[in-house]
């Protein structure tokens, strides 16, 4: 998998190629100590501004289109090769595409760290329990169909359980269960893996009623043809 660089990302970046390759090494330790341990001084670009002749706004580019190349590559666990080929198209020696790719691979794991105590947590899909019946007849009266979908969705963060939620037709309105699955997490990141999987369930529904209502008819001659 190549890293995907947006135009204006590669033309910050391509200031660095005409730079030697000590400032280069020199602005991809600043980014990375950026990442790992916070804000840069702004003084620093603009002191590196003035050595290079450039305006300060420049520089801070520059860098910060490094510390996007090693945060993407560590997010999506790039590998060496990928990581060459998606910065060579840059322009840069293999001397600092060697370099660059040292200190990735050196500070990856640790980036990688870092972005997970910065993401926001969704709960995701673990498990789902459905049951499907049909009603075709009852004491008081004797043809019908009444189809009947009971569901209940389990959702995980992590290793830890963290949501069940059960939806039906009949016994649990799915509306019903909604609205007190909403009161009971009263957070919105919750919501959205809920929300998801609600339109997942009815779509589902809405396929299965479908199909029962083409098999009933069938299923209607079958009971008269073994009852004559």
């Amino acid at each position: 998998m190549l890293l995907i660089l947006s135009e204006e990302q590669k033309e910050h970046l391509k200031f660095l190629v005409s730079l030697e390759i000590d400032v280069v090494l020199e602005f991809a330790r600043i980014s990375l100590d950026s990442i790992l341990k916070g804000s840069t001084n702004p003084k620093l670009f603009q002191t590196a501004a003035q050595k290079l002749g450039v305006e300060a706004s420049t520089v801070k580019n520059g860098i910060n289109g490094l510390q996007h190349v090693f945060t993407e590559s560590s997010r999506l666990m790039i590998g060496e090769i990928d990581f060459q080929d998606s910065i060579m198209t840059l322009g840069f020696s293999e001397e600092v595409i060697g370099a660059l790719l040292k200190m990735y691979l050196a500070n990856r794991k640790e980036i990688r760290n870092i972005l997970g105590e910065m993401s926001f947590g969704i709960p995701h899909y673990h498990d789902l329990e459905w049951r499907f019946d049909v009603e075709l007849a009852s004491r008081s009266l004797q043809h019908q169909t009444n189809p009947v979908v009971i569901m209940r969705l389990h959702t995980k963060e992590g290793e830890k359980e963290v949501g069940k939620c059960n939806a039906g037709n009949e016994d649990c309105p799915l509306q019903k269960n909604c609205q007190e699955y909403k009161v009971n997490r009263h957070k919105c990141k919750y919501m959205q893996a809920f929300d998801f999987v609600t339109m997942i369930m009815m779509m589902m529904m809405m396929t299965m009623m479908m199909m029962m209502m083409l098999m009933v008819p069938r299923m209607l001659m079958i009971m008269m043809i073994v009852m004559k």
